[in-house]
């Protein structure tokens, strides 16, 4: 099982895998920096699930799964928005975007194993 990660932040990005990693222990997590790495890595590695902060200063959340989503190949990945948005109407404009779910910063751990258990069974 292959789960990337994608922050600009490396203190939420180390936190968050291994938070999934004590949740996924036979899990790869791949941890990625920059949103424009992520073709190159989609295109080499098999990917079960994504997950993408919104707010990235090369590309935001948004336009990278619109872009990813272009491709039909990753039409049924899924992908999970990291936020630290609350609003309701917010899981509108997500979803609209193409992103499958999604999950607040501050991490809870039982957002995380919903999430997991539901794209992850």
């Amino acid at each position: 099982m292959n789960i990337i990660l994608v922050d600009d932040t490396a203190d939420h990005l180390e936190l968050l895998s291994e938070f999934l990693q004590d949740l996924r222990p036979n899990a790869t997590i791949y941890c990625l920096q920059d949103g424009l790495e992520l073709s190159r890595w989609l295109d080499e590695t098999p990917i079960d699930l994504l997950m993408v902060d919104l707010m990235m200063p090369t590309i935001n959340g948004f336009e990278l799964v619109r872009k990813v989503r272009q491709n039909r190949r990753w039409a049924t990945l899924p992908i999970i928005a990291v936020s630290g948005l609350r609003q309701s109407n917010h899981r509108v404009e997500l979803e609209k975007a193409g992103f499958s779910d999604y999950i607040v910063k501050p991490y809870e751990i039982s957002d995380l194993v919903r999430v997991l258990d539901h794209y992850l069974p």
